[in-house]
């Protein structure tokens, strides 16, 4: 009997064929969780555009940040209160927040749009300043860990 793949009493063939196939489908996972950890990596070059002008910041993606604002269900990044940007023809919006020890109101721009590095670009986004300095070394701004949500359903 001949088969479409195996062929009886050839086993040496069978085993060639089994091999092949084994290979091709180990790289091609490899290859794919490559690609995964590329996009999901901690940390994105972020580029704001308020006023016709460009910012190049760095941020760091931060699956614990889901703050939110209430009305629209919009996700919030935080900005470092050390960047200088000029939000003055942004629309203002106040969010209030509860995290391990302090409750307040937040307070939100909403800008024309950002780029985010392999994620793409994001429109009416809100930008929340942080009262407090980010502690971590070379990130202006921390992204909101809603964008996981975005770089899962490419997958």
């Amino acid at each position: 009997h001949v088969g479409m793949v195996f062929i009886k009493n050839n086993d040496g063939l069978n085993m060639l064929i089994l091999i092949l196939i084994s290979l091709l489908i180990i790289i091609i996972y490899i290859e794919s969780n490559k690609k995964l950890k590329r996009h999901i990596s901690s940390n994105y070059k972020v580029t704001i555009y308020v006023n016709n002008k460009t910012y190049e910041l760095n941020g760091f993606l931060d699956s614990g940040n889901n703050l939110c604002d209430p009305y629209l269900n919009r996700p919030i990044s935080i900005i470092n209160n050390n960047v200088e940007i000029d939000f003055s023809s942004c629309k203002i919006i106040y969010v209030p927040y509860k995290s391990l020890n302090k409750t307040g109101m937040l307070k939100c721009f909403i800008v024309d749009k950002i780029f985010i590095e392999n994620i793409g670009f994001k429109y009416n986004y809100l930008i929340g300043i942080s009262n407090d300095k980010i502690s971590l070394s070379g990130v202006d701004i921390i992204l909101n860990g809603k964008i996981m949500e975005e770089i899962w359903k490419k997958y």
